[in-house]
């Protein structure tokens, strides 16, 4: 069985030195990447010899800092790590292992920007008249600018695409808003179910997460069921794909 597990943040360059990212880590990521492997070390260990089981292989696509999932010896041919940095290359990376392999379910918990940048200013202009200037970005910006103006673009919606390439593929997608209603929340999901064709939408609060609490909610079509930490997602995840 093929998955495509997306984990981490992504990474927006603004010049040399700088850019724009996010907080998310890639721990959630790695830990349902690391239940699948414990399922494929008691497959080996009980069907030695068999050649009809079917184990779990990982496509494990994330940022290049993120935490990666701690493999053993004898599941590393079972995982391919796939390293990203911005929004392009995850989208790249994602349409190379989609079309070079049928995928049985994929499973975005990636936390891709929404915006990149594009031009960074400052401003020549008088008190009552702005003038801007663009910056050149090539290499380290000066700090000389009391005020620099960064102009920021809307990314493509990587989430949305996936059932398109990949009619087949089941989708597990996740959805993170901030201080928000468990309704708001829910309902959200419910939205994204929809639009993404999604099998399911993971759902949680960041306001939640911050308190040391990564409860989250499992939306489908017909059910809401509550998941307690990051163990109970990669649990809930793995029964999923059964």
């Amino acid at each position: 069985m093929n998955i495509v597990i997306t984990a981490g943040g992504t990474e927006e360059k603004i010049d040399e030195v700088r850019k724009i990212t996010n907080m998310s880590t890639g721990k959630l990521g790695a830990r349902m990447a690391e239940e699948f492997m414990k399922i494929n070390s008691k497959l080996t260990i009980e069907n030695i010899g068999k050649t009809n089981i079917d184990y779990y292989r990982i496509f494990y696509i994330c940022n290049k800092n993120s935490v990666k999932p701690k493999v053993s010896v004898g599941n590393s041919h079972l995982i391919t790590i796939i390293e990203t940095t911005d929004v392009n290359s995850v989208e790249w990376s994602i349409g190379a292992v989609l079309g070079k392999n049928k995928i049985d379910y994929f499973i975005h918990s990636m936390a891709i920007s929404d915006y990149k940048f594009a031009e960074a200013y400052y401003d020549r202009g008088s008190a009552h008249d702005m003038d801007l200037v663009e910056i050149d970005t090539s290499s380290k910006m000066k700090s000389n600018n009391d005020e620099i103006y960064l102009r920021l673009v809307k990314t493509p919606k990587i989430i949305d695409t996936i059932k398109t390439e990949s009619p087949e593929t089941s989708l597990i997608s996740f959805k993170l808003m901030n201080n928000v209603s468990e309704e708001d929340l829910i309902e959200t999901a419910r939205k994204q179910l929809q639009r993404t064709k999604s099998d399911v939408v993971i759902c949680n609060d960041l306001k939640v997460i911050k308190q040391g609490n990564h409860q989250a909610f499992a939306v489908s079509d017909n059910s809401v069921i509550e998941l307690k930490d990051k163990d109970d997602i990669a649990n809930f995840i793995v029964r999923f794909t059964e």
